[in-house]
């Protein structure tokens, strides 16, 4: 039996371990730009590889190539939040992303997390600014995909059991 005082320390532990929305923030231009320099990379070997200048970009079919950046961010993020639990971002600025229950994310929270960030977006923006209040700081992508952002330093040694596996 539990009484009062447990659930307002669990509380006060989520607060505490429950990352701020500027890092947050930072993350996410860090990996807009990571994602940037990739598609420029992407776009120039394209370019050559059809023989083409910047100026001829207009040939090219921007549905395909629309689409294959997008599975390669998609894929990206997917692959580091299953890894390690962070991106580029996230590694930066010391914060990683976990189940709800403080476990590694398996395949299946990272598509749907990522996935939801399509949704966060889609009413302009509004599934991110929801992520502004509550303890917890849970954006539409986070409620979701039952995953929460904290600060790193506590989930350090925290890897998915599929990678854990592979080492």
């Amino acid at each position: 039996m539990s009484d009062g005082n447990d659930t307002s320390t669990n509380d006060n532990q989520s607060e505490e371990i429950s990352a701020g929305i500027s890092s947050r923030l930072v993350a996410v231009l860090i990996d807009v730009v990571v994602a940037f320099v990739v598609d420029v990379i992407v776009l120039y070997l394209t370019l050559r590889l059809c023989g083409l200048t910047f100026g001829q970009v207009g040939q090219l079919p921007m549905w395909p190539l629309g689409g294959f950046l997008g599975l390669l961010h998609g894929g990206y993020v997917i692959a580091f939040l299953v890894a390690k639990g962070q991106t580029l971002g996230k590694m930066a600025m010391g914060i990683c992303v976990v189940c709800r229950d403080g476990s590694a994310l398996l395949v299946s929270h990272a598509v749907l997390r990522t996935v939801g960030y399509l949704v966060s977006a889609a009413p302009v923006g509004l599934g991110f600014v929801i992520g502004f209040f509550g303890r917890e700081k849970l954006a539409l992508h986070d409620r979701l995909a039952n995953t929460r952002v904290v600060n790193s330093g506590s989930h350090d040694s925290l890897r998915s059991p599929v990678v854990s596996t592979l080492s």
